[in-house]
Parts: structure tokens; sequence; C-alpha cells
């Protein structure tokens, strides 16, 4: 370990991968080209089946084709790729949960980057919960950054995350979003606000230029923020010891929300770091419709919303349950059948009968 490594906090990047490989690799190009002197980066394979992962460790060992940005605009975070290898390890759930304290490992051939077999579809939060144990039982671990997998970044994003959550040690960091394929339009000021009678987040300045961030944009950002985007998460060592894990049982969506509901109560708020830059492609693996049907993301929009509605806002049930009618509603009259059918199940039902459960 150099001696700049040993004065920087050391985090561990955990992505979580569902046959995404195309896109992991991408975004592997961009985060192994960080600034930020100390990490090691952590793949959650939720048993993709499709070959991701050895996809990944040929890449890792210099094997695989050379990797492009899908939007030309931002080639400059790739090119030229990284040189390899990289350093690598594959590991099953088993063997990363036992894996060594990280100074019996420590070196110039130590893994930088870690492939985590999760032996099943864990969800969004279930996957990134594998790879936040790992770097827990590894014990050296000052901060885990949550990101994407469907995303690229700037060289300086995790330093300017790390320099916002330096001000203040109570605090869940969220970068800069940018649609990457529009990308001089936010996707999020880092954090979303939430409307507890409505059961839906809204991403901060979403749609807005990039352009228009500034100090003050900062400052209402912070003062409004219900949660950080889980798309870039830059989270303390202190968090997940005083607040837990993520509830992996809403597989996905809502799951930022119950965290920084479960962390407001332990002290600890969403914080934004401007200059923190992250392109996202927005949905790349929730998972398409099959022909006339919902598909599982689609599904869980509907159910998680009353899942953390009678956990956090227990008093809006009947307004949100009410709500989902509506949309059920204005979906029939669509001819969006199925849709319409599922969402009123969900209003009248509660979320309670078993055959609404839609994890695989």
């Amino acid at each position: 370990m150099t001696a700049k490594q040993s004065e920087a906090a050391r985090v561990y990047i955990v992505l979580v991968n569902w046959k995404g490989a195309a896109d992991t690799l991408e975004c592997l190009e961009t985060v192994f080209r960080l600034d930020y002197p100390n990490f090691e980066v952590v793949v959650c394979d939720n048993d993709s089946g499709d070959g991701s992962v050895e996809r990944i460790m040929a890449w890792a060992a210099g094997e695989g084709a050379a990797v492009s940005a899908q939007n030309p605009a931002l080639a400059h975070l790739l090119t030229p790729n990284i040189p390899k290898p990289v350093p690598a390890q594959v590991l099953s759930r088993e063997q990363a949960e036992t894996v060594a304290p990280a100074a019996s490992s420590s070196g110039p051939q130590a893994p930088r980057l870690t492939v985590i077999r999760t032996g099943g579809n864990l969800g969004f939060a279930g996957g990134n919960n594998i790879g936040i144990r790992y770097a827990q039982r590894r014990g050296d671990m000052a901060y885990v950054w949550l990101l994407n997998n469907d995303t690229v970044v700037d060289p300086a994003a995790l330093t300017h995350l790390i320099e916002r959550s330096k001000v203040d040690a109570d605090v869940v960091v969220g970068s800069t979003l940018i649609f990457y394929g529009a990308e001089r339009t936010l996707q999020a000021a880092g954090c979303a606000t939430y409307s507890p009678i409505k059961a839906l987040a809204t991403p901060i300045f979403v749609g807005r230029p990039v352009s228009e961030l500034n100090d003050e944009v900062c400052r209402v950002v912070e003062e409004t923020a219900a949660y950080v985007v889980g798309a870039s998460m830059l989270v303390p060592l202190a968090f997940i010891e005083k607040v837990g894990l993520m509830e992996d049982d809403y597989f996905l969506y809502f799951e930022e929300l119950d965290w920084a509901e479960r962390g407001l109560k332990k002290g600890f708020r969403s914080a934004f770091a401007a200059k923190s830059l992250v392109f996202h492609k927005v949905g790349a693996s929730t998972g398409a419709r099959a022909s006339n049907q919902l598909s599982i993301a689609e599904k869980l929009s509907y159910l998680n919303r009353i899942v953390i509605t009678k956990r956090f806002y227990s008093n809006w049930i009947f307004l949100v349950r009410l709500r989902i009618a509506a949309e059920a509603f204005r979906a029939l009259l669509a001819g969006k059948y199925k849709e319409a059918s599922f969402a009123f199940k969900v209003a009248i039902d509660c979320a309670n009968r078993p055959e609404l459960s839609v994890k695989p």
C-alpha cells in the first residue's frame, strides 16, 4: 500500500449485476480511472446465468474485447481503456461471508476487483447487502459507495463524495445524476423528495440543465431531500453500524427511502456533492415487459408503495390505496387491462394476499 493510499479512507464500491455485463464493463472502465487512491470494487452478480461473471473476469485479465462507450459523447470517460490485467477474484456467497480480514491479503497483487456470485436473484437491496457484508468482513472499510452498474463516472466523482462526507460525519451523500443519453440534463440532483399522500418520489431538479447547479441549488437539495437516489450513494461505516443493512424484502424500489427513514431516527441525513458526476442509463436492468404482461418492476412499483406506507406513513394508507385505485381506473380506460387488474388488487387487498407476491 502506498503512502497516498494509507492516508485515504478505504472505500468499497459495490455494483449489482443482473444480466448486464456490457453495462457493468463500461462502468468498470470508468471506475478504475477514478482519481481517488484507495478503493476496491465489488460486483455482486445476482445469478445472471448468461456468462456475466466470465465476461467480467475475462475483461479483468485483458482477454476481452475493448470496451467502448455506448454514447460517443462520453467516450472520453473510458478512452483509452485502462491497463490490464486488473487483479481480480471470484467468490461464492459463502466464501464472501467468511473472507479473511484485509490485512492478510495486502500488496500489489491483492484483488482490486472481487466478483461475488450471490447464488440467486436477490434484487437491488439483497445484492448490495452481500457486497456490504463482504466489505465489513474485510475490516478496513470507511465507506461503501453503492453505484448502479448502468452508470459511467467522472474521474473525480468519488473524491467529491468523500469531500462532502468529511464536512458532516452524519450524512449519506449523493452525486449529480445525469441522463446517459442526454449528457447535459439532470436525472436528479443527488436526491429525491417524497409525497406520503401519493406514495410517490420525485427526483430533485429532474429534467433541468446541469448548468443550473450552483450553491443555492445544493442548499435547496439538502433542505428538501427525503433520500439519496440509490444509483450513486456514499454511505459511511457508522451509518451501517447504527442503522443496519438495506431491507431486502422490497426487492426493487423504495429501499433507499426505507434506509433513509431508519437513518433519520439515528441522526443521519441526506447530502449532495454537486461536483460528483455520474451518468446513468436509468432502468437498464429492471427487466422488460413480456408480451401482454406486467414486468416485475412494474408490479413492484405498485406493491412497494403500500409496503413503505404501512411501515412509515400509516396515517396516509387510505389515501394511498385510493390513489392507486384511481390509477388503476385510468389504466383501464387506456386499455391497459393487466396493469389495471393488478393495481386494483393492490389497492383493495392492501398487499396482504400471498398471490400478490411477485418476487422471482
